[in-house]
């Protein structure tokens, strides 16, 4: 993780806080920034500061009190050279922590809904997912936001709401899992922020991942030193990114389909070609994956072809 300090936010960081938000337009467009100035100065709130400098915010989050047991993180954000290095955990946490403490036991979040098809939006969704957080509604119109923009309404819970003596929670409410494709789904989007500390809570320490032997990459890697094995290199040798175009569950694995776009480090050639990724998911961990691509025409772009 980064070695940023949290701490409570106070109204000189409302202009720093605004800055994050400048910084991040495919998420917060500019009628968003004045509000939080003015959220920054009358809602609990929480900053990440850079290393050295506590007035160098690289991080904001935002809780809206809106009864005394429930709240709403209205704003979380963190500046593109700082995501995928746990600073957005560290953020929600210190806020979770800090509303439980004083009471809360219900944390709601809204984003933009999957149905919009807004890729941005994918990494967020998981982000919210891999925190605990679980969609319970989407609403299209939501009022205030604007035509065309379907909310995604996620909650958490902080701790119990009802009696003990009430009937016990199912084997899945004990576990707060995730479902198998929301796992894969948060896998994608620690792999696209390059995000270590929540790949190493998704994928299992036995974890298994093949692929084609012709490829650098390619072959079985076993565990986390060889995912990381894996990784380096792959983005030793490619610059590149997944674009999911169908996901679904098949024989007890998640299988996802799209293509990869990108660019041979070696030899500058572009290339999109289509992949399948087959994921065997247990108690919410990865424990087995096999990548499949067009072998023949990565090996052209490696070669420059």
């Amino acid at each position: 993780m980064s070695n940023v300090r949290v701490r409570p936010a106070v109204p000189a960081d409302a202009d720093a806080c605004v800055a994050v938000l400048a910084r991040l337009p495919d998420h917060f467009t500019p009628d968003t920034h004045e509000p939080l100035r003015a959220d920054v100065a009358r809602h609990p709130a929480w900053v990440a500061t850079a290393p050295g400098d506590d007035r160098a915010v690289v991080g904001v989050v935002v809780a809206e009190r809106r009864f005394p047991a429930a709240a709403e993180i209205t704003v979380a954000a963190v500046v593109p050279d700082h995501q995928g290095a746990g600073v957005g955990t560290a953020l929600v946490d210190a806020a979770l922590a800090a509303l439980a403490g004083d009471g809360v036991l219900v944390v709601e979040v809204k984003t933009l809904d999957a149905s919009a098809g807004y890729e941005p939006y994918v990494a967020t969704r998981a982000f919210w997912a891999a925190r605990g957080f679980r969609q319970i509604d989407r609403i299209d119109p939501l009022p205030g936001w604007q035509a065309g923009n379907p909310a995604a309404i996620y909650v958490a819970a902080l701790g119990p709401t009802r009696p003990a003596s009430g009937p016990g929670p199912t084997p899945r409410d004990r576990g707060g899992t995730m479902t198998d494709i929301e796992v894969v789904e948060a896998l994608y989007a620690a792999m696209s922020a390059r995000d270590l500390e929540a790949l190493a809570g998704l994928i299992d320490p036995a974890c298994v991942i093949t692929q084609d032997p012709a490829l650098p990459w390619g072959g079985r890697h076993e565990g986390h030193d060889g995912f990381v094995a894996f990784a380096a290199a792959l983005t030793g040798a490619i610059d590149s990114a997944v674009t999911t175009e169908a996901m679904f569950t098949a024989d007890g694995d998640v299988v996802q389909v799209g293509r990869t776009r990108g660019t041979a480090l070696a030899s500058g050639a572009a290339f999109d070609i289509p992949e399948v990724h087959r994921w065997t998911i247990r108690d919410g961990r990865a424990v087995a994956a096999h990548f499949s691509i067009d072998t023949p025409a990565m090996l052209a772009a490696l070669a420059g072809g």
